[in-house]
């Protein structure tokens, strides 16, 4: 699973429109305490759209029926990004 953000940086890396778009789906699972991956960055140093791109992607899975998970409503995803 965490190769993923690797993995699509892969994907995109040699389309000239996407390029400016690596560093984002590189850091879009780094975790502000610097527990994420793949650089295990940290604060600041992870790029503001990837820290959104991180949000938008949390409660897209919570709110997404999964095989291994119901989803949960609106407001428990909220409560828990909260």
């Amino acid at each position: 699973m965490q190769r993923h953000a690797i993995d699509s940086v892969k994907v995109i890396e040699n389309i000239s429109a996407l390029k400016d778009h690596v560093p984002i789906v590189r850091h879009h699972h780094e975790s502000f305490d610097g527990t994420g991956y793949p650089d295990r960055l940290r604060g600041d140093a992870i790029p503001l759209i990837s820290r959104i791109l991180c949000v938008a992607d949390a409660f897209d899975a919570m709110t997404t029926n999964r095989i291994y998970k119901p989803r949960k409503t609106k407001n428990e995803a909220l409560n828990e990004l909260r």
